[in-house]
Parts: structure tokens; C-alpha cells; sequence
């Protein structure tokens, strides 16, 4: 089992691209959808906050969030402004990694229940991990759509 400061400083470097890869996507085109079925930038960035959060509860031992993600974006008023939204992102990063640092090495095994069955702390941190890389991806992605071929990746 890896150490809890180096997850931490793991998670931090991918969190990072999470507002990083915004900023490369020009603000006016931030709510832009390539198609009516996908997300925009700012969409894939409140849907990356709200799991940051949603996650960081099950780390500081609080449980499963009643607020349904639709529910708690259409509420937050942050959201509506692209600025906020990144400021936002970054406490929700902050306060993933902080959960992590306080958990020791033996917390890392304990087991919660998620609506999709039960993980271990260290597996609720590895998932959110791989959901935050996912969704640079496709700002990286969203990106290069709009002209900018550079490679701004984390």
C-alpha cells in the first residue's frame, strides 16, 4: 500500500491539470459543445468539482452527499461564471488532497459504501484519480478543437 503523502502529491499533479486545461480553452468558447449530446468545458469542469467533493466526503468519514450532481450545478452560483467555476475547482482539488493527507496508510484499507458498492478508501482515491485524468483528457481534447494543436498537458 503506497503512502498517503505520495498519493497526495500524485492526485495534486493530475488535480492541477483540471484548471490548467481550462485556461487553455479561450473564455467566450468555454460553454461551446462540440455536439448537443456532449459536454462543454465548463460543463466537464462542475462535473469534475462536484466528484472532487462528492469523493473528499467519503475521506473525511461524512458518507454519500445527498445532493444529486444536476441538482448541485444548477444551484451553484460559482458555476455560472467560468473564473469562479476555476477557483472553485481548485478549493474542491485542494480539499481532495487535504482528505488525503490525513488519512495513515491503515485508513487506506477501510471500506465504504458507494452508491455503485463497496471500495476501499484507497480505491475511492484511485477512482477519483482516474475520473480527474479522464476529464483533462477532454479538456486537452476540447482544446485542440477550438485551433490550439499545442500539447499543454499536465
Amino acid at each position: 500500500m503506497p503512502d498517503t503523502k505520495q498519493l497526495a502529491q500524485q492526485v495534486a499533479w493530475v488535480a492541477g491539470g483540471l484548471v490548467s486545461g481550462i485556461s487553455f480553452v479561450p473564455k467566450e468558447k468555454r460553454s461551446w459543445k462540440p455536439a448537443a449530446t456532449s459536454r462543454s468545458a465548463q460543463d466537464i469542469l462542475a462535473h469534475a468539482t462536484y466528484w472532487n467533493l462528492y469523493f473528499t466526503r467519503f475521506l473525511r468519514g461524512e458518507g454519500a452527499w445527498d445532493v444529486a450532481e444536476d441538482a448541485w450545478t444548477r444551484s451553484t452560483k460559482e458555476l455560472k461564471d467560468s473564473e469562479q467555476a476555476q477557483k472553485l475547482t481548485e478549493k474542491s482539488n485542494r480539499e481532495f488532497v487535504a482528505a488525503i493527507e490525513k488519512l495513515s496508510t491503515k485508513d487506506l484499507e477501510k471500506e465504504v459504501e458507494l452508491p455503485w458498492g463497496q471500495r476501499t478508501l484507497y480505491q475511492v482515491i484511485l477512482d477519483n484519480f482516474w475520473h480527474i485524468t479522464y476529464h483533462v483528457g477532454q479538456l486537452n481534447y476540447i482544446q485542440t478543437q477550438l485551433g490550439d494543436t499545442e500539447d499543454h498537458s499536465l
